[in-house]
């Protein structure tokens, strides 16, 4: 069995962030997320202890860094699913096993400008 982990307060986060990013001209589309659903979210994917994670508005999905096998996951919150595992090559790693490459995932960011191109 899977190791399975509650987020229990990306609900809350998922919504101030779409506040402040809603609050940036820049950042703002003509599409809305709908509002995330009640409770927990389950987040069930082996290996995948998150770290941080960024909200795609214009997707509607969160980016979900996977701290101990230095992985991207893209994480759908309404159907409570892992739609995709991005691995980096040279810095990815099965995770059980700090040798030899004992990386980690820490943080996440979006670029903006990626929606202007």
């Amino acid at each position: 069995m899977l190791p399975q982990l509650v987020l229990n307060h990306l609900s809350s986060i998922g919504e101030a962030a779409s506040t402040w990013i809603s609050g940036n001209s820049y950042l703002s589309s003509t599409k809305e997320c709908p509002p995330l659903p009640k409770g927990d979210l389950n987040y069930d994917i082996y290996m995948g202890y998150p770290e941080m994670f960024a909200w795609d508005k214009k997707r509607c999905v969160a980016y979900v860094s996977n701290l101990y096998n230095a992985t991207v996951s893209t994480y759908d919150p309404y159907k409570s699913v892992v739609l995709d595992t991005i691995h980096f090559p040279g810095l990815s790693h099965a995770g059980n096993s700090a040798s030899p490459n004992p990386l980690h995932a820490s943080g996440i960011i979006l670029k903006p400008d990626a929606y202007h191109a």
